[in-house]
């Protein structure tokens, strides 16, 4: 296989993950995103987050985006020294900064996997943990790096942790020691019946480490392990902090406080409200907890906790009722804003993933993954489980006193009394998992995931599948407008005859991988997966792009003249549906302007995936795929193409689960992007 030399310096110069679109405007919140590491310098909080770093120089009360230079936004671990901050991510290795976060430059040199996962700092020495690789050192500020893994015989290294001359190193086979900078390592695991670590902490002469199942202690330098966690056995301890003679545990429970070098637990959980914590870092009497769903902090030793965090979060749904607009978030329930997302309150369910959310009049009507539907009949103040619990619900649709539920388990569900009792409305439905419900007059279509679309005339009673013409049956969403539907989940379809026959509207759709569809007035919005929003103003024959140029948008809605957007680890954005609608009759040119290599769908993908893009001229184009070495796999394309946009289908059956990049290059340009292969 040839070897990509340019491969990652490529990176630096065609990939651009920039946030920021001309006219659309990220709202304050809802706070959320997963924050997977912190690193607390003087008075600067550095977050690692899913899509990338976040700087606070007050405490958490404000947060700026610092990004520029990092092509890969996942980022694990954090570490600094001095006017050095180095952030490890997912597949793109380690990045430094000089200048606090405001650019960052690529440091790969001689480190062979690219997955780091922790990251320590001794004087001159800088560790890096990685997951597959083992133990990377390097001793000139990250210039280059040696493998230092004699001895480590778990190559899959979860945290680093130093204390004087001892480098510690959990793994998911134990805890490993080194006294000479790395160069011999020796197993330290008698006593340790849980050998996978997640986190680690020293304090004098006791070391802590967290795992898949509570807390051990060692206070002879690792030679020996007792358990120290009554009160959180069976926990997996995700981070470790001490302060004083206290030590906080993050778990997905929560956080945990022990005075007794862990000899008992208790939980501290005031004011949390989300309970999956990732990281935990102090700062004098501030404490600060990086959660699935955002940042928390503490100035009391976690008797109480503020949210601090940053509109990074992932939206499911959205929906708006006059001056309340509601969003269904992952892991951490239904927020709400009265002042066009100005300020945000959680509001509810505050742990649950809710994935959707609808409203009619005053009533409003939640659905969560696994915890059932939940009903407000004041506007959002104060809301009461109405059932389903063992489901994961989808799709909520309301008429008069009619309830239709769509789940993912159970099919279709119907109540007419909000939800005291429910009935099974499955008669008819070849799948029981349902994406959507749309009800137009005395028609009510759903949308399913595998087997298209199906109608009901009969008020539920009987179903009939309505598919003359959809060529692919995936249907993510399902919008009405007087007598024409829509369906969107492989491109965007439209029937005039309530289903009996459909068309394909897609022209100008460069990212046929739709995740939701939106009617207001005559426009048309389709969100999609990595490509941002498109808008229809001619009933679906032309689509223009209106921006989030790189987001994946599962969510939108409009009030006035505002249309809402929820994002995928982004947060809920807005602008001026009259600006979008000039925009679009300022360009009705829907020949592709530039080269553009779209995020393959899906992704994580198992087996197969589409890679769509698209070249505004006649062109030579090669589309290969490379492993995370920089070692090519395969020639996915190599022929001329006309003008427009194109897709393929890369099957990945035959390589093993790990990341891998793939690369775009035409007469006029090269762009890579990256994908998750899991089996």
């Amino acid at each position: 296989m040839k070897k990509l030399v340019f491969f990652y310096s490529s990176l630096l110069l065609i990939l651009n993950f920039s946030l920021i679109q001309a006219q659309w405007v990220q709202t304050n919140g809802p706070y959320g995103g997963k924050v997977m590491s912190i690193a607390i310098s003087g008075n600067n909080i550095f977050a690692g987050t899913w899509t990338g770093v976040y700087l606070s120089k007050n405490n958490g009360a404000s947060w700026e985006y610092i990004n520029n230079g990092l092509t890969d936004l996942t980022v694990n671990s954090l570490a600094i020294s001095g006017d050095n901050i180095f952030a490890g991510t997912f597949g793109g290795g380690v990045f430094l900064s000089t200048d606090n976060g405001s650019s960052w430059n690529v440091i790969n040199n001689g480190l062979t996997t690219m997955h780091v996962q922790s990251m320590a700092i001794k004087g001159d020495n800088i560790f890096a943990g990685t997951f597959g690789g083992g133990v990377f050192l390097s001793t000139d500020n990250g210039s280059s790096w040696n493998v230092i893994n004699n001895g480590l015989t778990n190559d899959r290294v979860q945290t680093i942790v130093i204390s004087g001359d001892s480098v510690y190193a959990g793994t998911d086979g134990g805890v490993f020691l080194s006294t000479d900078n790395g160069s011999s390592w020796n197993a330290m695991n008698s006593g340790l019946t849980n050998l996978r670590i997640e986190s680690m902490a020293i304090s004098g002469d006791s070391i802590f480490v967290g795992t898949t199942g509570g807390v051990y202690l060692s206070t002879d330098n690792g030679s020996n392990w007792k358990s120290a966690y009554d009160g959180l056995e069976y926990l997996s301890v995700n981070s470790l902090a001490i302060s004083g003679n206290n030590i906080f545990a993050g778990t997905w429970d929560g956080v945990f406080i022990s005075k007794d070098d862990g000899l008992s637990w208790s939980n501290i959980n005031n004011g949390l409200t989300n309970l999956l914590v990732e990281s935990l870092a102090i700062s004098g009497n501030n404490i600060f907890a990086g959660s699935l769903c955002g940042i928390f902090h503490s100035a009391d030793n976690g008797l109480s906790w503020d949210v601090v965090g940053f509109p990074n979060s992932y939206v499911h749904s959205i929906a708006i009722s006059g001056d309340n607009i509601f969003a269904g978030m992952n892991n951490s329930g239904v927020f709400h804003s009265t002042d066009n997302g100005s300020n945000w309150n959680s509001v509810v369910l505050k742990d649950f993933d809710v994935r959707v959310v609808t409203t009619n009049g005053e009533n409003v009507f939640a659905g969560s993954s696994g915890d059932g539907v939940y009903h407000s009949a004041d506007s959002g103040l104060n809301w009461t489980a109405i059932g389903l619990k063992n489901y994961g619900i989808r799709a909520i649709a309301t008429h008069g006193d009619n309830i239709f539920v769509g789940t993912t388990g159970g099919g279709i569900f119907h109540s007419t009394d909000v939800g005291l009792n429910w009935d099974t409305v499955n008669y008819g439905l070849t799948t029981i998992t349902i994406s959507s419900i749309v009800i137009n007059g005395d028609n009510i279509f759903a949308g399913t995931l595998s087997d298209g679309v199906f109608r009901s005339t009969d008020n539920g009673s009987s179903w009939d599948a309505m598919n003359n013409g959809i060529t692919y049956l995936r249907v993510e969403s399902l919008a009405a407008m007087g007598n024409n539907i829509f369906a969107a989940g492989n491109g965007v379809y439209l029937t005039t005859d309530n289903g009996s026959s459909w068309n394909a509207v897609n022209n100008g759709l460069t990212n046929l991988n739709i995740a939701s569809i939106a009617i207001s007035g005559d426009n048309i919005f389709a969100g999609t997966e990595g490509s941002g929003i498109y808008l229809s103003t001619d009933m679906g024959l032309n689509w223009n792009a209106v921006g989030l140029k790189n987001f994946r948008v599962y969510s939108i809605a409009t009030r006035g003249d505002r249309i809402f957007a929820g994002t995928y680890q982004n947060g809920v954005w807005s602008t001026s549906l009259t600006e979008l609608i000039t925009t679009i009759y300022e360009n009705r040119d829907n020949i592709p302007t530039d080269f553009r290599l779209e995020q393959n769908y899906p992704n994580p993908f198992n087996h197969t995936t589409t890679i769509s893009f698209s070249i505004p001229e006649q062109s030579k184009v090669a589309i290969k795929i490379f492993d995370i070495l920089g070692g090519e796999v395969e020639t996915l394309l190599y022929k001329q193409m006309e003008a427009g946009v194109h897709s393929v289908e890369f099957d990945g059956s035959s390589l093993p689960s790990g990341v891998y990049f793939y690369r775009l290059q035409c007469s006029n340009c090269t762009q890579i992007k990256k994908f998750l292969l899991l089996k």
